[in-house]
């Protein structure tokens, strides 16, 4: 299999779909409107790509986000990201709406690359019944803020910024991270798979690390644990 030779025929353009009637106060209803619709194509891209390649594809599906946000030229805030957030969870139906961490992060990354703003971005998580996969993936500088939990492979291949997790990441925290600090309560499984560089902070409970970390700093409730040693037992 050649995951390389994907085409944008793969990304084609889906029929253009009645948006939600937002009640949105203090932000552009117009632009919260076409990120929606922005979103919802992506899903429909997503889904092929799953179909054909399974997980496998998750580069691929990051990187059709950041092309549809691109040839979109959509301008669009820090706050019309917040509100977003807010009412994307209109689309849960999808089956694969817990991808849609990768279309978050991709706005995210998009808006920082260009502005290189200081500005907390805050994600509201807590109002969803399905958790997001891949949130702050690719970070290359972004102050994140999670109102809520996430799901798998928060901060895949993180470079610099920060994400805060004001709840708990399931399993896969920082896989492939090389820079920057992740901060959650709790977590699961696998954490810092891959792991080159950069700091993550375990304010709960953490069920385990990986025994495939290179490097980087690992906290928990306070206490430096050197990777060679992996925490105790207990865990």
């Amino acid at each position: 299999m050649n995951l390389t030779k994907i085409t944008q025929e793969e990304y084609a353009v889906v029929e253009e779909k009645e948006t939600v009637d937002l009640k949105i106060n203090n932000t552009n209803k117009t632009t919260v409107d076409a990120l929606l619709s922005l979103c919802e194509k992506w899903l429909v891209d997503t889904e092929k790509l799953f179909n054909r390649y399974g997980n496998q594809g998750s580069e691929y599906m990051y990187a059709g986000a950041r092309m549809r946000i691109g040839k979109s030229h959509l301008s669009y805030t820090v706050e019309d990201i917040h509100t977003f957030s807010i009412y994307f969870s209109e689309l849960k139906t999808h089956k694969l709406f817990s991808a849609c961490g990768q279309f978050i992060s991709a706005l995210i990354n998009n808006h920082y690359n260009k502005t290189k703003t200081k500005e907390i971005y805050e994600i509201v998580t807590s109002h969803l019944n399905q958790k997001l996969n891949f949130i702050g993936q690719k970070n290359n500088g972004a102050n994140i803020t999670v109102l809520g939990d996430v799901k798998d492979h928060c901060g895949l291949n993180m470079k610099k910024g920060t994400i805060t997790v004001q709840g708990d990441c399931e399993d896969l925290l920082g896989v492939c991270m090389k820079g920057g600090r992740i901060s959650v309560e709790n977590t699961g499984i696998e954490v810092g798979m891959h792991m080159k560089g950069g700091k993550i902070e375990i304010r709960g409970i953490c069920k385990g690390l990986s025994d495939l970390i290179l490097d980087g700093l690992i906290y928990h409730n306070g206490k430096w644990n050197h990777i060679e040693h992996h925490f105790s037992d207990s865990y």
